[in-house]
């Protein structure tokens, strides 16, 4: 987690630039059709995280098969849907991370190890068969001033195991079931996923440490003139700082002002406990908000993530 970042901040920047050159007019539909998602080290996703880490764990440990699996996340009924085996052409697979089979006692039990650079948890989760030691379960994956996140994984046969997340906010209790995979590998992380991730509005650059997020940066593409503003968090003074800053303070054609060379100030503090250098936030703010500017790419982006999968917006 600590030497690679969490970035789809990135990712949307560098298919922008493949659709800006492009032959004009055509139709970010078909583009987005046609498009070959491949993994770039500056916008790295969960699909990118995790082929890098199945690809270095298959390096430091021989004989090791790491696999992708896949998730789909807000599942109403995890009993049903775990009924088809795989799940059927309807499912919507739109996180991917690690898994490593594994036997205890001779053999005598089977399990699973995950590991999800995504989701920023910061250790190997243990999912037993049986429920049993060594088993994980449950744990508190992020305690902020904000909010309480707590993760528990039971395995639910042989072929998926449901991921329940419970969230407390502000005294009051969310919480729902993700259901991963794991009877085969998901061979279509770059094809599927990686594509899906292209289409959210909801977009963020995270350095993280072994608890989890450590700073970063976070925005929602908003439909056009909703005033988006991206909130940055990092450590200042041995506390956690968060700034909303709009996006027109970085967009190219504004001009130099006092609130502008603030907001580069800020952007600056923040590269830093990010772990890059100022220029290099600063060109990637600037870029999603001139992203922005473009009206009609903005509109059609949004519609086509209503598109393919309407209950997420």
């Amino acid at each position: 987690l600590t030497s690679r970042r969490y970035n789809t901040l990135g990712n949307l920047l560098h298919f922008y630039a493949a659709y800006r050159r492009a032959v004009p007019d055509t139709d970010l539909a078909d583009f987005y059709r046609a498009y070959e998602a491949r993994v770039v080290e500056d916008g790295l996703s969960c699909v990118g995280l995790s082929l890098h880490l199945a690809r270095k764990i298959r390096q430091v440990f021989a004989g090791a098969s790491p696999f992708l699996v896949s998730c789909e996340e807000w599942i109403p009924d995890v009993e049903a849907y775990c009924r088809s085996d795989p799940p059927d052409a309807s499912s919507v697979k739109e996180h991917v991370l690690v898994a490593l089979r594994v036997l205890v006692r001779d053999g005598a039990r089977g399990g699973l190890i995950l590991m999800d650079p995504g989701y920023h948890v910061g250790f190997p989760v243990a999912v037993m068969d049986d429920g049993r030691p060594p088993h994980r379960g449950h744990f508190v994956q992020s305690n902020t001033a904000k909010s309480v996140k707590e993760y528990s994984y039971e395995a639910m046969g042989s072929r998926y195991v449901r991921w329940r997340v419970r969230e407390t906010r502000a005294g009051r209790i969310k919480q729902w079931d993700n259901v991963l995979y794991v009877g085969g590998a998901f061979q279509s992380a770059l094809a599927y996923s990686e594509k899906r991730n292209l289409l959210y509005d909801f977009r963020t650059l995270v350095a993280r440490d072994g608890a989890g997020p450590s700073a970063g940066v976070y925005c929602k593409l908003n439909e056009v003139n909703r005033n988006p503003v991206f909130t940055l968090f990092y450590a200042k003074g041995g506390s956690r700082t968060e700034v909303k800053l709009p996006f027109y303070l970085f967009a190219s054609a504004t001009r130099r002002s006092p609130e502008v060379e603030a907001a580069t100030k800020v952007s600056a503090e923040c590269a830093a406990e990010v772990g890059v250098s100022a220029g290099e936030l600063l060109k990637t703010l600037r870029g999603v908000a001139d992203l922005y500017e473009d009206v009609d790419f903005v509109n059609d982006l949004l519609d086509l993530n209503r598109r393919v999968d309407p209950f997420d917006v």
